[in-house]
């Protein structure tokens, strides 16, 4: 029985991440595989609902791609990969400090138990008076009230940087269209930029591309101005686009790392509230008011 066991476990299915599935498929679609049978087994689930939908809608433009239906799945596979590699790292910047603030919500009952464990007089004063028991709620209460407030601090929700989002969007309409007008209306419409669709409404409507590029600029702000620029000079000039469209993406993905790291270095200055305020006064009511009630009374304890 061992050796039948040992091959069906081997026959198990290893899942592969999407990424490497979506390179695969290009590859084989450059072996000459039919485009439709190599996408077919590409599932947008196992993606984050923020990237579903441009993933998504990068599947369907490689169906309709024909040759250039290898650049869209290796653009794509490039943007979901970076996205990815920013999601872990937040999530890494987040753990340290989750860890933080679950054992600082701890402490106080850990404090406790180990009083009444060592301490008779602790034990009796917690679990045998009222007030004792009343100091006992009064600090569970505390505790919760802190986990719940360092968690509101913990997990405050990161802000998608519209710049990048929309160089990823370009990017892809640039392997899906092959032109800067086509990507733009490609990532506006099928990457839900609103920026971009009011850029492509302005070149519907009769205006020029520097009208359309300056409104989009005074829309995303300053730190759009080297994305507006590049934009310009290729459409001014003819200059390559891709290799410093990836530059800018860098350099943003670099400034959203700086802003993760000083929201991380600013969070003990938020923690300091909930522990001061909460986490010591419960820590104070579990250990420092027992032992000062148990010494009142050792004071008051008549003598024999």
């Amino acid at each position: 029985m061992k050796p039948t066991r040992a091959v069906e476990s081997k026959e198990q299915p290893i899942e592969v991440p999407l990424v490497d599935r979506i390179e695969q498929a290009a590859r084989e679609i450059q072996a000459g595989k039919a485009i439709s049978i190599a996408l077919d087994d590409l599932n947008v689930d196992e993606v984050g609902m923020s990237h579903q939908r441009l993933v998504t809608k990068a599947i369907t433009a490689a169906h309709n791609a024909g040759p250039g239906a290898v650049a869209v799945l290796h653009g794509i596979a490039d943007v979901l990969r970076r996205r990815e590699a920013a999601d872990l790292l937040r999530e890494a910047q987040a753990a340290t400090a989750v860890f933080s603030a679950r054992v600082l919500t701890w402490i106080p009952g850990l404090a406790g138990v180990a009083m009444c464990v060592v301490d008779p007089r602790v034990r009796g004063f917690l679990l045998g008076t009222r007030a004792g028991w009343a100091c006992v709620v009064v600090a569970v209460v505390l505790n919760l009230l802190a986990r719940a407030h360092m968690q509101r601090i913990v997990n405050v929700p990161s802000r998608a940087d519209p710049i990048t989002e929309i160089v990823d969007s370009i990017c892809v309409g640039l392997a899906a269209r092959g032109t800067i007008h086509g990507a733009i209306e490609w990532a506006a419409r099928e990457g839900g930029h609103e920026s971009l669709q009011n850029v492509t409404d302005t070149l519907a409507m009769g205006g020029t591309f520097k009208q359309a590029m300056s409104s989009l600029q005074t829309e995303l702000g300053p730190a759009s101005a080297p994305l507006i620029a590049v934009i310009r000079s290729h459409q001014r000039d003819g200059l390559p686009i891709t290799p410093t469209l990836e530059r800018i993406r860098t350099f943003a993905v670099m400034r959203q790392e700086r802003e993760a790291e000083s929201l991380a270095r600013r969070l003990p200055v938020r923690l300091s509230f909930p522990l001061v305020f909460l986490i010591l006064p419960s820590f104070a009511l579990v250990t420092v008011v027992p032992l000062i009630a148990a010494a009142i009374g050792s004071l008051t304890t008549p003598l024999s």
